[in-house]
C-alpha cells in the first residue's frame, strides 16, 4: 500500500517519524510535511504567498505552508501515484469535539477525503509523551481492519485519539461521535514594556456535551477514541424548515 504522511507539528516531529519508520516495513511511505508547526491553521490555503518545496530525500519533503497546502501538493505536484491513504499524524495534543474545526491535523484528512482519497487524522492527547511506538502499532493494526471497505470513508474521513500509553493488542477503543467544546476566558489579556495591550487567545475548555457514546468521554475512561467525520456538513434535517420559514421571502 502507498501511504502519504503529513502533520501540522511540522516535518521533524516525533509524531510523524515514529508513524513512518513503523509503516515502512510493509508499506510504501512518503511524507510531506509543513516544514514547521503550523497548528490550530484549520483548513486554511496559501492563497497569498509563494509556496516552496525542499526535497530531502525521495520520501520526504518539506512545504512552507498549511497541512492543507502539504495535500494539494502531493497529489497534484510532487507524487507521480496516488496514495492508497493519507494518515495526518500523529498530533501531539488532543484533537477532540468541535475542536476539530481548528485543527490542521484533521483539515488534512478532511482535504485528502474531500479530494477522494481514504484519510485518517490522528492525535495523542498528551503533549508531553517521549515514546509513541504503541501509538503507531495501533494505527498499524487499525489500516488492516479497515482500508479493505470502500463505504467507510465514502465522503468520510476518520479522526482517532489516543490515550498517553497505548497497550495491545487487544486495544481497548471506543466509536465515538463529536463531543461540544466550548472555552472559557478565552482572551487574555496584557501590556508590553511600552505599556501597549495586546492578547493571547487561551481558555480553558468547558465539555458541554461529553457523556457515554462522545469522543471526550472515551478519552477519560483512558480508551481511544475513534470518530467518523462527514464532508458533508449539511444538516439536512434542516432543510424542510428552514423551507416553511422563509416562503415569505420569494416574489
Amino acid at each position: 500500500m502507498f501511504i502519504l504522511l503529513t502533520n501540522d507539528d511540522g516535518i521533524y516531529s516525533l509524531g510523524i517519524n515514529t508513524l513512518y519508520e513503523l509503516l515502512i516495513l510493509e508499506h510504501r511511505v512518503t511524507i510531506i510535511a509543513p516544514e514547521s508547526e503550523m497548528s490550530a491553521s484549520s483548513h486554511s490555503i496559501s492563497l497569498h504567498s509563494p509556496l516552496r518545496v525542499r526535497k530531502i530525500d525521495d520520501a520526504h519533503y518539506a512545504v512552507n505552508g498549511t497541512p492543507t497546502d502539504c495535500v494539494n501538493l502531493a497529489l497534484f505536484h510532487i507524487l507521480r501515484e496516488t496514495p492508497d491513504l493519507i494518515i495526518s499524524g500523529i498530533n501531539m495534543g488532543p484533537n477532540l469535539g468541535t475542536d476539530v474545526t481548528y485543527s490542521g491535523t484533521v483539515a488534512a484528512a478532511l482535504e485528502g477525503a474531500i479530494l477522494g482519497i481514504k484519510s485518517i487524522a490522528v492525535s495523542c492527547i498528551d503533549y508531553k509523551v517521549k515514546n509513541l511506538t504503541g501509538h503507531a502499532k495501533f494505527i498499524g493494526y487499525f489500516i488492516k481492519c479497515v482500508m479493505r471497505s470502500d463505504s467507510l470513508f465514502r465522503g468520510t474521513f476518520i479522526n482517532i485519539n489516543m490515550p498517553a500509553h497505548v497497550k495491545g493488542p487487544p486495544y481497548n477503543f471506543a466509536i465515538t461521535r463529536l463531543s461540544s467544546r466550548r472555552y472559557d476566558k478565552v482572551i487574555e489579556k496584557r501590556t508590553d514594556p511600552r505599556g501597549r495591550e495586546y492578547f493571547w487567545i487561551a481558555g480553558e475548555p468547558m465539555n458541554t456535551d461529553n457523556g457515554q457514546g462522545t469522543d471526550v468521554y472515551a478519552i477519560n475512561q483512558g480508551k481511544i477514541s475513534i470518530t467518523p467525520i462527514r464532508v458533508d456538513i449539511t444538516d439536512k434535517s434542516k432543510i424542510n424548515v428552514l423551507r416553511r420559514w422563509t416562503r415569505g421571502l420569494k416574489s
